[in-house]
């Protein structure tokens, strides 16, 4: 069962609210009990995970360049053995609700233990008014479309993880050309 989130409120800038995400990832990757077999602590597991999570820069990666709307941090470990210790998936968000809502713009996280979530959904909220350049709209029947994917191997105790980051963009559904 997930932990009701801490959310942040009232931020203006892109890099700011990335910047609050971060930090908020970081502190609930800290709370996650991870299992042990690795001959690591969980703080030491949380130390070696969150230099691949890159939240910070999602201001930029959401930005008019990238276009990036959802990221997926997955850390896959295997003990010694070559057993699966634990998958570990962070994902976070952009999103503009639509007019009605009583959201503003946010950065959303969610933090998942073996496909359970175990922290989140939480929110880092923008000042009312702020549309952000890139956002999921399930209205407009947009999907999202794998962009760049980051892939690291290294070792993780008495094991090793895998670590795979996909940034995801949104397009529209492309339709199917008719021949005459």
């Amino acid at each position: 069962m997930a932990t009701p989130a801490v959310d942040a409120a009232g931020l203006r800038s892109p890099a700011a609210a990335a910047k609050e995400l971060q930090t908020i990832i970081d502190r609930f990757v800290r709370l996650v009990r991870f299992p042990a077999g690795l001959g690591l602590t969980a703080a030491q597991i949380a130390d070696a995970i969150m230099p691949s999570v890159d939240a910070a820069a999602f201001g930029t990666h959401n930005g008019k360049e990238h276009k990036i709307v959802e990221v997926h941090a997955t850390f896959t470990a295997k003990n010694s053995a070559g057993k699966q210790a634990f998958e570990l998936e962070i994902i976070w968000d952009a999103d503009t609700p639509p007019t009605n809502s009583t959201q503003t713009a946010h950065f959303g996280w969610e933090i998942y233990l073996n496909k359970a979530r175990v922290y989140g959904p939480g929110h880092v909220f923008f000042v009312p008014g702020t549309v952000l350049p890139n956002y999921r709209m399930p209205d407009l029947k947009q999907i999202e479309e794998p962009g760049l994917r980051l892939t690291k191997s290294g070792v993780l105790g008495t094991g090793k993880v895998e670590s795979v980051t996909r940034y995801y963009k949104l397009e529209f559904p492309k339709k199917a050309v008719l021949k005459a």
